[in-house]
């Protein structure tokens, strides 16, 4: 597809510059946001600004936060006993939340500076209050003067709290505009199309119309506002009550501002342009936020402050869970009382789709009983620092922010997006509030269209389509086709569409795992096998989703049942003859070697803070044996049986898709392999249930998913870059000695370093961990590596 600049997009194209991203007109489609550079899986393709933003109504409840740019506010014990609910958001402003010292100096939050005019409103410094009063329009808005409750901007404010608070948000872009039109001491840019402050309003009004009037398109928000599913049979109706609320939203919003002055600090209106409080333009700016906003949490400072603990001394450790323990507990009280609301709510929907008997009563009253005992045996998070920290994501609050940003709102929809979005608040260059947009799972070419997904990602096609409704389009991404064409298989029969039919589903399970939809990949698979038991590629196809599962033991066992069931099939057929190669450790006496984890390795610690608080403290560890465990004479036959294999043109490149190296497989080398079964029996079993024995629980356990020799030149491929295993656990033997090379080794991320095994030594690790093959800048390196998975006989 041809796509052109659009000359139009003046306003948009300016907020790409310096950035690597272009909007392009698409087709039927509208506008789009395309990378012009190349972009990896975890990069930043850019950060933004907000045009503006606000906190959420009900994280304001819960978190203090600087009004302008969204920091947490306040020290760490103050927010924990905001969210435990034993004080209230006035009581920790005004310094009277209880003494709960948590952390040093360093790591308590400031208390920020209160409102000059009286509002309550919390900023973290004085530029973030300025920032807020004049550009950002708060002056013009803020209630602190007013001394009566019946005044319309006191009232336009409760009512948006009752109704939407996207009303505020209205108000704030409206009265920054207003700010812009005022005859400031400084504040008129020197432009020679400028001349007036007025002039200088449009201009600002224009340029909001430029960078949100395409996703608008004229349209008043109760004309695309969301209808509920409950209320979709009445539409008409809830649109008619959605535009009266919008109608008295902006009527008081216009008396408030028109008002006389309440206190010295606030001017009258200065000479707006013609229809910035018009009801039109107060229609289409609630439209551009409801299409175009973003609801994004950070997380809470609490959740770093418990992760740091972990490297704490235990008199650390225990004294601070001895106070936080009970707040921590009443938080959980109130999450289980929030879900009891939400589940009385379900049964009270059921309650009135169908009648209630007896049988039903017995079965609601068995199901109460055993969430009384799930209950009782169930274990709080602040019963161990690790529980807190794995919960800690669920347990603390964030502030929750609207936002709306000019690139972000150019980004097109996908139920499986290639993007995602952080939240970052206060950490622009002058402190600001930032959204940051990071390349989701996988890679992206230049030329490739960003997306992201504007809804929630669960639910049916049907649902997410209904979701959708505002945005006045029908998505047709890989996820939704999908779908379409199986509810589509499903209404014709085998007989109808035959082989062809079954190829097309393999083929949408085959794109689906390439677009990592496991889900999605697992359904298509399964279709066709309760069509065809014998499908190979659907077979196969399940084997890769447990794979890519972590699944490993029944990604293995679907393959060699799958390679019985259609022996034929030549993925089946060669991944059972790679599985049969290597010794399995069924029906042999263990005779191996005995390692101690002190004196034979040198251990390389991950930090806490560095990977998912899920891993056990004993997988964050890397080990290199601090000694040869193999003889020169035995790596230099593995070189030599590869090397003259090689001379056939047997090093391959593309055995590994997504980090290609120079290999050959292990199991194509009779020698080798003959050793490397003995060794895996004897050495390195035993290494791997040493090392990690709550794992690893007996070296036969240990099984080899992928074994190859690797084969680094200076002159061809130097190194590998960074990237994750598909192990459990891998395993790199160096077959030559470091002076052969000059570089190479294996940098691990999450610590900070490179590890250098020397001949006949190896380093052992979690697959998970992020590492990269160093280059080397002369020479050749040669190594073996392991990908190992644990079979735990059939508990998987």
């Amino acid at each position: 597809m041809k796509l052109e600049a659009d000359e139009g997009l003046s306003a948009l194209e300016m907020a790409c510059k310096g950035r690597p991203v272009q909007v392009f007109e698409i087709p039927k489609r509208g506008k789009g946001l395309f990378v012009t550079k190349s972009l990896s899986c975890g990069d930043t393709v850019f950060v933004e600004a907000p045009y503006a933003s606000l906190q959420a109504a009900e994280s304001k409840a819960e978190v203090v936060a600087c009004g302008a740019c969204h920091r947490p506010l306040g020290p760490l014990g103050a927010a924990l006993c905001l969210q435990a609910g034993v004080c209230s958001r006035a009581q920790v402003t005004q310094h009277k939340a209880p003494d709960l010292p948590l952390g040093s100096e360093s790591e308590v939050g400031s208390w920020g500076i209160s409102c000059r005019l009286g509002c309550g409103e919390m900023f973290c410094s004085p530029t973030c209050e300025t920032r807020a009063q004049g550009p950002g329009g708060h002056s013009r808005l803020c209630v602190g003067p007013l001394d009566t409750d019946t005044h319309p901007l006191y009232q336009f404010k409760m009512y948006a709290l009752q109704t939407y608070q996207e009303f505020l948000m209205a108000a704030q872009i409206i009265a920054s505009i207003i700010y812009q039109c005022e005859n400031l001491d400084g504040a008129i840019p020197k432009d020679a199309n400028i001349t007036t402050p007025l002039e200088r309003g449009q201009q600002t009004l224009d340029h909001f119309k430029g960078l949100f009037g395409g996703a608008v398109g004229g349209r008043c928000w109760w004309e695309v506002c969301a209808i509920p599913p409950e209320e979709q049979h009445v539409a008409q109706a809830y649109r008619q009550l959605v535009e009266s609320q919008a109608v008295r939203g902006w009527q008081l919003l216009v008396a408030g501002l028109s008002a006389p002055p309440s206190s010295a600090s606030q001017t009258p209106l200065p000479a707006l342009p013609p229809d910035l409080l018009s009801l039109n333009t107060w229609g289409c700016l609630l439209t551009s936020l409801e299409l175009c906003c973003q609801r994004l949490s950070s997380p809470s400072p609490l959740s770093d402050y418990f992760q740091s603990l972990l490297t704490a001394p235990l008199e650390t450790r225990e004294a601070v869970l001895s106070e936080v323990r009970p707040f921590v507990k009443q938080i959980e009280v109130r999450m289980e009382e929030e879900d009891d609301d939400d589940e009385d709510e379900d049964d009270e929907q059921d309650d009135d789709e169908e009648e209630e008997d007896e049988d039903e009563e017995e079965e609601d009253e068995d199901k109460e009983e055993e969430k009384e005992k799930e209950v009782e045996h169930k274990t709080s998070a602040a019963d161990d620092l690790e529980s807190l920290v794995q919960r800690a994501g669920s347990l603390f609050s964030g502030p929750e922010v609207i936002g709306l940003y000019p690139l972000v709102s150019s980004i097109n929809h996908s139920c499986h997006p290639n993007c995602v979005l952080e939240l970052h608040p206060g950490e622009g260059e002058e402190g600001e509030l930032r959204v940051v947009l990071k390349v989701l799972r996988t890679s992206l070419p230049a030329g490739a269209e960003l997306t992201f997904s504007y809804i929630e990602g669960e639910g049916t096609r049907a649902e997410r389509h209904a979701a959708l409704q505002p945005y006045s389009f029908n998505c047709e991404c890989s996820r939704c086709v999908f779908e379409k064409r199986l509810e589509e298989y499903e209404g014709s029969s085998v007989q109808e569409r035959g082989e062809r039919m079954m190829r097309e589903v393999c083929a949408l399970g085959d794109l689906a795992l390439k677009e990592e939809r496991y889900k999605d990949a697992l359904t298509a698979f399964q279709w066709v096998i309760g069509h065809n038991p014998k499908d190979g590629d659907a077979i196969h196809g399940i084997g890769v989703v447990r794979l890519n599962e972590e699944q490993w033991s029944k990604a293995h066992r679907v393959w060699r049942e799958g390679a019985i069931e259609v022996p034929n099939h030549p993925e089946l057929a060669a991944q059972a003859a790679k599985q049969a190669s290597y010794y399995s450790g069924k029906g042999r006496v263990y005779t191996g070697k005995h390692f101690d984890t002190q004196a034979d390795f040198e251990a390389f610690v991950v930090p806490p803070t560095a990977v998912s608080s899920s891993h056990s403290k004993e997988e964050m560890c890397v080990y290199k044996n601090r000694g040869p465990v193999f003889s020169h004479a035995e790596c230099a036959a593995v070189i030599q049986e590869a090397e003259a294999a090689a001379q056939g043109g047997r090093w391959t490149t593309s055995r590994h898709y997504s980090v290609p190296t120079t290999d050959l497989p292990l199991h194509s080398l009779p020698r080798s392999l003959a050793w490397f079964n003995s060794a895996l029996q004897t050495t390195l079993g035993p290494m791997l249930a040493t090392l990690y024995p709550s794992k690893v629980k007996s070296p036969d356990w240990v099984r080899v998913h992928d074994a190859f020799v690797v084969k680094y030149d200076s002159a061809a491929q130097k190194g590998l870059p960074l990237h994750s295993d598909q192990s459990e656990y891998s395993m790199t033997i160096a077959l030559n000695s470091l002076s052969e090379y000059e570089g190479g080794g294996t940098y691990f991320e999450e610590i900070g370093l490179s590890v250098r095994p020397d001949i006949g030594e190896a380093s052992s690790f979690p697959g998970f961990l992020y590492h990269q093959g160093n280059d080397i800048t002369s020479g050749y390196r040669y190594i073996i590596a392991v990908f190992f998975f644990i079979d735990r006989s059939g508990l998987e």
